[in-house]
């Protein structure tokens, strides 16, 4: 068995970080509007680090419940957010 507390503070994070990213770009209609102003910029960076933030997260839950949690929700691609946090960091 694995901690579930340190499971779902890992979900409130990833919590905190979506809500946050929707906070910020709330007034973003296009992809051009990230880049159209500093304010964009500034929203992308935010965007960007949320993310990172997000899929971190994801791979501790991982392995904290010893790959047994995720796999019990195979409709989400986590391979795939856990491997966009890793492009996003070293692309």
């Amino acid at each position: 068995m694995y901690d579930l507390e340190l499971i779902i503070n890992g979900l409130h994070n990833i919590e905190k970080s979506l809500l946050h990213i929707i906070d910020r770009t709330s007034w973003i209609e296009t992809v051009d509007d990230f880049l159209k102003t500093p304010s964009g910029v500034d929203a992308l960076d935010i965007t960007a680090i949320r993310l990172m933030a997000v899929g971190e997260e994801i791979k501790k839950i991982e392995r904290r419940s010893r790959s047994e949690l995720l796999s019990q929700y195979s409709e989400m691609e986590w391979k795939n957010i856990m491997g966009f946090r890793d492009f996003i960091a070293h692309a």
